[in-house]
């Protein structure tokens, strides 16, 4: 009966991390079209995700802290922005931070928030790696997989003169900081459900 019960578990916390990357995925959507558009927050578009993202991956933690869960989140995430016109050295790079995030929120302890809290942010810094990467140190292959898309040269011009390497660091230093305060702001907007669950 146990088996049985924590089997029901398990498959109910999977339901829950499969809606919530949904609602992960139209946020990324939706800020994408909001911001992206502009080369300037279109350079800070993962610190711009990370921040109500934390509300998203707060929540999952809270509800289904279950093994896996932020492999599982890294995997959809990068898969989907394969899919939606992205290279894939971002869906790699995510699902690295992804796997990263998985092994520091098992040694830090499950039931604590720092560790919720920095895992998140190693998933957003692998996020913003990906993101990034190939602006820096691929910019023709990076302009030519975009234009071949349809996408606006001029815009990916005016956006990649923007991008060195000081520009690369500090942009993962900013999502960094994004994601971890989206994790506290997640912690205050979600504090009934980390009760409920036991997360201190």
């Amino acid at each position: 009966m146990y088996a049985k019960s924590k089997s029901v578990s398990k498959v109910r916390s999977l339901i829950l991390i499969g809606i919530l990357n949904a609602i992960l995925m139209v946020l990324v959507t939706i800020l994408g079209i909001a911001f992206g558009l502009i080369p300037v927050t279109g350079l800070l578009l993962p610190a711009i995700i990370a921040i109500p993202g934390g509300i998203v991956v707060m929540l999952m933690v809270a509800k289904a802290p279950i093994r896996g869960v932020f492999i599982i989140t890294g995997i959809l995430l990068g898969s989907f922005m394969m899919l939606v016109g992205d290279m894939p050295i971002l869906t790699i790079c995510t699902i690295v931070g992804g796997i990263l995030a998985e092994a520091v929120f098992e040694l830090m302890g499950r039931t604590k928030f720092i560790a919720g809290a920095i895992s998140y942010t190693i998933l957003m810094v692998g996020y913003a790696v990906g993101a990034y990467t190939p602006m820096v140190f691929m910019k023709e292959a990076y302009i030519d997989f975009k234009t071949s898309r349809g996408m606006d040269p001029a815009f990916y011009d005016k956006l990649l003169s923007m991008v060195n390497l000081p520009v690369f660091i500090a942009a993962l230093v900013v999502t960094a900081i994004a994601a971890y305060a989206g994790s506290l702001w997640g912690r205050k907007m979600l504090r009934k459900h980390f009760t409920k669950a036991g997360i201190v």
